[in-house]
């Protein structure tokens, strides 16, 4: 922290996060380990949201979920890929059921052209709309024997 004499003029900015930290924010119950820039996370950063279990390591950008990260839902589910505006924009998706989902994402939902491989071996390549399949697609059912 640098040194503010008398001579110094305070400002806000004087006062706000920059560089390394950790911010507990106990009324919403969310604990931030990471890069501030001018008091906002900002960098790569860690955020636990200890009330729900969810876990979000990756990249801020001022104060934003944004680029690339990796999200823990509290089901167990785990998203690792691309984020914008604090939603997931592209990557994979794989449940803790073990299906596994590759492709883009429109408001959190499955949406365009991806793969979805089912815990079972099935696999389905299409189109997804709203988080449902939709038009064209195959679905590869996994011989049995």
């Amino acid at each position: 922290m640098s040194k503010i004499d008398k001579e110094t003029p305070l400002t806000i900015e004087t006062y706000l996060k920059h560089g390394v930290g950790i911010e507990i924010n106990k009324i919403n119950g969310t604990r931030y380990d990471g890069l501030f820039k001018h008091g906002q996370h900002h960098g790569r950063g860690k955020m636990a949201y200890e009330k729900t279990g969810e876990v979000y390591e990756g990249d801020f950008v001022n104060n934003n979920i944004e680029g690339e990260g990796r999200f823990t839902s509290k089901n167990g589910d785990v998203f690792e890929g691309e984020f914008k505006d604090n939603a997931m924009k592209s990557g994979v998706i794989t449940m803790k059921n073990g299906d596994e989902y590759a492709g883009d994402f429109v408001n959190d939902m499955y949406s365009g052209y991806s793969l979805y491989k089912y815990a079972n071996g099935d696999v389905y390549c299409g189109d997804f709309v709203k988080g449902k399949k939709h038009g064209d697609g195959v679905l590869k059912i996994k011989a049995t024997s």
